[in-house]
């Protein structure tokens, strides 16, 4: 398992709904989605969805845990994620 902290001004006045408040995450081909328009159509091709840990509202923080296995899309770029890597985050949702 890794958990990544996530940073961002969409997360900023999120509503915490409950302990089960889901996301999507939309990961870019490497480490950020830079300024190719059509890499935001090939990362929702590469979403998945993922329950958001520890949300401050005000800060605009939460966590995400991923499991790290073989050949996994989201768990190697968990396992390689450095500060400034771009995620697509959606939601959350309750």
């Amino acid at each position: 398992m890794v958990r990544v902290d996530l940073r961002g001004e969409g997360l900023v006045g999120a509503v915490a709904t409950g302990p089960d408040q889901r996301i999507k995450l939309a990961f870019p081909d490497g480490r950020t989605f830079g300024d190719d328009p059509a890499e935001a159509g090939r990362a929702r091709r590469r979403r998945r969805t993922y329950t958001l840990l520890d949300l401050d509202a005000e800060t605009g923080t939460a966590t995400v845990e991923f499991v790290v296995h073989e050949g996994g899309l989201a768990g190697d770029w968990a396992a390689a994620a450095q500060p400034g890597d771009e995620l697509d985050l959606t939601g959350p949702v309750g």
